[in-house]
């Protein structure tokens, strides 16, 4: 509600009140505040500021009311205008010079009489890009998609903003956001050597406050320079230039070092780097000048990054953004007074300076960086209200105790009232490229979950590096079944060499752990798989069993698995490879049948070896087959008990040639001789051949080999052959039966012996029996 008059002062009270309704306090004035709450409704008594090039601005003003209901939240994000009266011939020629910005706080401070006193804290609509955060991705944009994107998402900045660059943006293959919007948007443009300052449109009625921000990449594209005069003024006047200037240098790192590691590329480090050029300086002496140097030191600052420039070319860009940034910070100047156009971002010609006198204007040309301001509106009440807490009346009279000449403004017609006009300025000269300093970093990330990818139709999806792509669980942009939503990102192995290592690649649908180069949140890898919901372990629980299980492409059900079971004192390894159809398993160990993940019943202990299609074993240099005890550690070709059995059949075979030829039967000899051979090429000691190289001294001494390509089978307890079809033995020299006692024959049929050339059959002791049960017993020699 509005307040009316106290009896205290009424008087006084009463010609504001009459002033204030009227629009009077809002006319001719140092500070016009508009607000959606009405032109009159708030009148400023006070405000400070603070603008920087390729940063924010953020004004506080103080402002009275005759209302004291007035409800914070009406004015809560809405856009207002503060308007700065602009240095004019006469009160009928007032212009003034508009920053319009949001509102992101407001108080009521108090009351003083009949008076309500606010203060209301605005600023660009880069506030609300520091309130909000996201993640977010680009994949092969530049900045100026990246930074459209989110300014696009702000109402309050949308078609409010232009790049103004006189080079091309490079393409990033990837950009990753997981912060605020603000400081996103603030590091890629440091990093681009990019900033910004904004236009602020003249108020027109019925029409919005307009502000324009404005990216640039040279001091030549911001606006032109207009002069400021320097002098030293008396207190009491009004100043339209500058009365202080400070010239300050300061101590930058003198050189910047770079590396970017690139696995696919190891042989080049891309070292770049970039030395500070503003290290020398001229002294005149008399009609003579001499150009001396700054002492070298070795402020270098070496940043060796993992993928973070694509060249060397990218990296001396990069490097030189840098120490631009330091040499812009190196000398700079600090400028006091009442120069009221002035805003970060311009540019102005400095007149009548002792030490800038050179006749060009460009040697004398300044860009203002940072700005300050403190004014004092040229109302009755700003000198008089009182001191309430938060109030800004406590450090404007610091501020004019310590600049006793500040910028005074004329004494306004109606009133005689009298306000202040203080600003500073930190400027550098214009003709010094100028970047913003690198204030706002990459995230540090942390590990991060993936699902895998891969186009319609595909179970999995990669390229020669064995890279894959995915969907970030953060993913909100995406559609849950694209696949393209990330970059390719190099998958950590187990083993991984020079043709030699271990290659499991991520297959769609399954959960991986995303880490990040140094941090770096756009330089992802994948560190592992994770089980989840949708990705179930084929072995869990009980802790007994490990290994590695495949899939088979199709959805056909084939696996190839190698499981490990460490049940005590029952484990096994179990070698299994299912096509879909058929079954094929080597098994050893503690034998059981295991579906999936249960064990079940007992099998036996050894080994097991199965397949449901063919089979086949070959060595080319010999094989043996033994049931012969032996320690695990024993020779591979260790037959000493076959050769010893070979060697007793061979004498059995020698005693009874030499009985058949004695009693003019055949003799033995050719299978004798045979049955020798074969048990004099089961050995062969064999020592190999020291070919130098790592071994760590093992691997020497000697061991058994054979001499030929033969086979042999030996047991201690005997060997079956069974079929229930044929059993066939073909020799194409030699068939020998030995035997230390009986040989048995016997057929369910017949026993049909045929012989090209000779049988002969020779019993040493017992004799020989040819019967038949029934039937004749026939013995013939055919006519030749």
């Amino acid at each position: 509600m509005a307040l009316r008059p106290t009896d205290s002062g009424s008087l006084r009270y009463s010609d504001i009140f009459d002033a204030i309704n009227r629009g009077l306090m809002q006319h001719g004035r140092l500070l016009t505040l508009r607000t959606p709450l009405g032109d009159n409704v708030l009148t400023p008594v006070r405000a400070k500021g603070w603008s920087k090039i390729g940063r924010d601005y953020r004004w506080t003003v103080d402002a009275v009311s005759t209302r004291d209901d007035i409800e914070l939240l009406a004015l809560m994000h809405q856009q207002v205008s503060l308007l700065i009266q602009q240095p004019a011939a006469s009160f009928s020629n007032v212009e003034y010079r508009p920053i319009h910005g949001f509102v992101h706080q407001i108080r009521r401070l108090g009351a003083d009489g009949a008076l309500s006193l606010y203060q209301i804290e605005f600023a660009s609509a880069l506030f609300f890009l520091g309130e909000g955060r996201d993640d977010y991705y680009w994949l092969d944009s530049n900045a100026i998609q990246s930074i459209s994107t989110v300014f696009d998402k702000y109402p309050q900045l949308r078609g409010h903003y232009r790049f103004n660059l006189s080079n091309q943006a490079s393409t990033r293959s990837y950009t990753r956001q997981s912060e605020s919007d603000l400081n996103f948007v603030q590091r890629l443009l440091e990093d681009e050597g990019w900033y910004f300052y904004w236009e602020h449109a003249p108020v027109k009625d019925n029409e919005p406050p307009k502000t324009t921000l404005v990216i640039v990449d040279s001091v030549s594209a911001l606006p032109e320079a207009h002069d400021v005069t320097y002098s030293r003024s008396n207190a009491g006047d009004e100043i339209d230039g500058l009365t202080q200037w400070v010239m300050q240098q300061t101590a930058q790192p003198t050189e910047f070092k770079s590396t970017s590691f690139d696995q696919d590329r190891p042989g080049s480090s891309f070292a770049a780097g970039s030395l500070m050029e503003a290290t020398t300086y001229t002294v005149q002496h008399y009609r003579d000048k001499e150009t001396l140097s700054v002492p070298g030191v070795p402020a270098t600052v070496y940043e060796p990054t993992t993928l973070g420039y694509p060249d060397s070319d990218s990296g001396a860009r990069r490097a030189r953004i840098r120490t631009q940034a330091w040499e812009a910070m190196a000398r700079r100047f600090i400028g006091v007074g009442g120069v009221r156009w002035l805003d970060a971002g311009s540019r102005f010609v400095l007149n009548d300076h002792p030490r800038h006198d050179a006749p060009d204007s460009k040697d004398r040309e300044f860009l203002a960086v940072e700005m300050h301001w403190f004014i004092l509106n040229n109302v009755p009440f700003a000198r008089q209200s009182e001191a309430f807490p938060f109030s800004l009346q406590p450090e404007f009279d610091r501020v004019q105790e310590e600049y006793e000449q500040a910028s005074v403004s004329r004494s306004h017609a109606d009133d005689g009232s009298v306000g202040f006009f203080l600003m500073k300025t930190e400027a550098q000269r214009a003709d010094v490229v100028y970047r913003s300093p690198l204030e706002h970093k990459k995230p540090v990330m942390q590990v991060e979950h993936l699902l895998v990818g891969a186009p319609n139709g595909e179970e999995a999806w990669t390229n020669k590096n064995n890279e894959i792509r995915g969907r970030f669980a953060w993913d909100r942009q995406s559609k849950p079944d694209e696949y393209n939503t990330s970059p390719w990102m190099r998958v950590m192995q187990g083993d991984t060499g020079d043709g030699y290592g271990a290659v499991h690649v991520p297959r769609k649908g399954e959960w991986v752990a995303i880490g990040y180069w140094q941090g770096d949140c756009d330089r992802p890898f994948v560190m592992g798989r994770l089980p989840g919901g949708t990705t179930q372990q084929p072995w869990h629980s009980d802790v007994l069993k490990s290994g590695q299980q495949s899939r088979g492409f199709g959805n056909t059900g084939a696996y190839n698995a190698l499981i490990h079971d460490d049940s005590t004192h029952q484990g096994g390894q179990r070698l299994t490879s299912y096509t879909g159809g058929t079954y094929h398993l080597f098994h050893q160990g503690y034998l059981i049948d295991q579906t999936g993940n249960t064990r079940g019943g007992y099998r036996g202990i050894g080994y097991k070896l199965h397949t449901d299609a063919f089979g086949a074993m070959r060595a080319n240099q010999g094989m043996a087959i033994s049931t012969q005890h032996k320690s695990p550690d024993a020779e591979q070709l260790d037959v000493r008990e076959a050769r010893q059995q070979l060697a007793r059949a061979g004498n059995l075979v020698d005693s009874l040639s030499e009985a058949s030829k004695g009693h003019q039967a055949a003799d033995l000899k050719t299978g004798h001789d045979a049955l020798k051979h074969f048990a004099d090429a089961l050995e062969l000691p064999q020592t190999p051949e020291a070919k130098g190289g790592r071994t760590a001294g093992g691997g020497t001494g000697t061991a058994n080999a054979f001499k030929e390509p033969v086979m042999l089978l030996d047991s201690p307890a005997g060997i079956a052959a069974s079929t229930q079809q044929s059993v066939h033995l073909a020799a194409d020299q030699l068939l020998n039966l030995v035997s230390g006692q009986t040989t048995t024959v016997a057929s369910g049929q017949s026993l049909i012996v045929a012989a090209l050339n000779l049988i002969s059959l020779f019993a040493q002791n017992g004799g020989m029996k040819a019967i038949a049960a029934k039937g004749d017993i026939i013995s013939r020699r055919m006519p030749v």
